[in-house]
C-alpha cells in the first residue's frame, strides 16, 4: 500500500482483509455480524468470491494490479486542466450554480474528480464544485476544516441558503 501523508509517501506491504460491512451487505455465505460470523470473515477468499459473484456484482474488472496501480496523485498538467475546466463552466458550481467568476472568488471553485482518481484528468472525470459542495462529496469532509471553506461559508452562507431553498 502507498500511504500518502502531508509531507511524505511511504510504501508498505500489508494484508488487506475484506470489509465486514460489505460482507454483511452482500449476505455473503449468510454473514450478518462480525461477532457471530467470524469464521466466514477469517476464511474469505477472493477466488471463491469471484466465482460466486462475478456475473452478478462486478461490472468491470480493475484496470491495474497491485504492481501496476499508479499513486493517486494529481497529474503534472492538473493545475492547467483544472483552470481550463472551471473557465469553460464560467466559474459556476455545477451543483448549486453559485457564480464565482469574480477573480477574488475563483479560489472557492474546485475541480472534483468524479472517479476519485486524481491522475485521471480527462474532462469527463471533472466536475466544478464550490468548496461547500465539494466538502459534501463522499470522503471530502476534511475540506470543512480548511480556511477557504470557513471563509466561503462566512461570505456566501445567505446566498447558499436562498439557492438551496432553506
Amino acid at each position: 500500500m502507498n500511504f500518502i501523508g502531508k509531507f511524505d509517501i511511504r510504501e508498505e506491504i500489508c494484508e488487506l482483509k475484506i470489509c465486514k460491512l460489505c460482507l454483511a451487505h452482500l449476505g455473503y455465505k449468510g454473514y450478518k455480524d462480525h461477532r457471530y460470523d467470524r469464521g466466514i470473515y477469517d476464511t474469505f477468499a477472493l477466488e471463491e468470491y469471484f466465482a460466486t459473484y462475478l456475473r452478478n456484482q462486478i461490472r468491470t474488472l480493475p484496470l491495474h494490479t497491485d504492481d501496476t496501480a499508479p499513486l493517486n496523485e494529481y497529474g503534472i498538467g492538473f493545475r492547467e486542466a483544472s483552470q481550463r475546466y472551471r473557465a469553460e463552466n464560467r466559474w459556476r458550481c455545477e451543483n448549486c450554480r453559485i457564480d464565482l467568476s469574480h477573480p477574488s472568488c475563483r479560489k472557492y471553485l474546485h475541480t472534483h474528480h468524479l472517479n476519485a482518481e486524481k491522475y485521471h484528468d480527462r474532462k469527463e472525470n471533472h466536475k466544478a464544485l464550490c468548496v461547500r459542495c465539494h466538502a459534501e462529496e463522499p470522503m471530502h469532509e476534511h475540506l470543512t476544516k480548511s480556511p477557504a471553506y470557513r471563509e466561503f461559508m462566512k461570505i456566501y452562507s445567505g446566498l447558499l441558503q436562498a439557492t438551496r431553498g432553506g
